[in-house]
């Protein structure tokens, strides 16, 4: 895995409040995913590999490059949406982004196609100091995607939006990721985050679990759901006891009883090993925010 993003031994404190203690994690290439409830350090360990904070002690890279030195090269490498990302009110969400277009050599093309999927497009004539807390997340957001260089990394992407609009900020995030490294803290459940291939746990600023997709044992899969159903549960059920199963409309979730070795089989029926099957990801989210995709 290449490395993208790295935090060794890092101590952050706000006052007596400590952020984080002794974090150690590198993201690389792909989808990396910060999941733990809030106030567990997330957005300071954003904030951190972009510079926006410097470290008490430990040492932060990102990018080859130390962050809180080089904090200007860094930001024009890389996309950010953070969620307390405040908007120029007093302009349009189009005079706002023809400017980074220019200032960041932007293909207005690009940013035209990005804002009319993540439909910025219908109302970015409108002064911003009019726009619902949905408009300004969207536009947020959009901004993050269009100027992501070589990296992207957003800050609880879900929060503030409807339905339709996080699986449309879903799709972004998994084809980015085919691109460059991304990395996303979060506290709902969303369908991007079940692809990760990366996920760090944090819980009052520890790192308490860290798994990636390549060092997982092999129980735990999502499939995508092709062709008949019931075909498809009889070429998993071939290949070792279910321990547990789940059906979405696109998805299949299976768990095992021990590690499956056919590993041929599982790649032609377009399985991938669910980071968060492993981690039990139901105990690091709310309850009240997860969602089936």
């Amino acid at each position: 895995m290449r490395e993208a993003f790295r935090l060794l031994n890092v101590w952050k404190r706000y006052g007596k409040t400590i952020a984080l203690a002794d974090a150690s994690v590198t993201f690389g290439d792909g989808l990396n995913v910060i999941v733990g409830p809030n106030g567990s350090g997330k957005t300071t360990m954003l904030k951190l590999i972009l510079g926006l904070v410097r470290p008490d002690s430990g040492e932060v890279l990102s990018l080859g490059y130390e962050p809180f030195r080089d904090r200007d090269r860094l930001l024009r490498l890389v996309g950010v949406a953070m969620e307390e990302m405040s908007l120029p009110w007093w302009t349009s969400g189009l005079e706002l982004l023809k400017m980074f277009s220019s200032t960041r050599a932007l293909e207005w093309s690009i940013v035209k196609e990005l804002a009319e999927e993540l439909g910025v497009s219908t109302y970015w004539h409108r002064s911003i100091r009019g726009y619902s807390m949905g408009m300004k997340k969207r536009l947020a957001l959009l901004l993050g995607f269009a100027t992501a260089n070589e990296a992207l990394i957003l800050d609880e992407p879900f929060t503030q939006l409807d339905s339709a609009s996080r699986r449309v900020v879903d799709e972004l995030i998994l084809r980015f990721s085919r691109e460059m490294p991304v990395v996303i803290s979060t506290h709902v459940m969303s369908k991007s985050a079940l692809y990760a291939d990366l996920v760090a746990v944090l819980s009052t600023g520890r790192v308490v679990n860290v798994a990636v997709r390549n060092n997982v044992g092999l129980r735990d899969f999502m499939c995508k759901r092709r062709g008949d159903a019931m075909q498809l549960l009889a070429k998993l059920a071939s290949l070792g006891p279910i321990k547990h199963l789940e059906l979405s409309s696109e998805e299949v979730f299976v768990s095992y009883e021990k590690d499956v070795t056919d590993l041929g089989s599982l790649e032609e029926l377009e399985c991938k090993p669910s980071l968060f099957r492993a981690l039990k990801y139901e105990e690091y989210f709310e309850k009240a925010d997860y969602e089936k995709s």
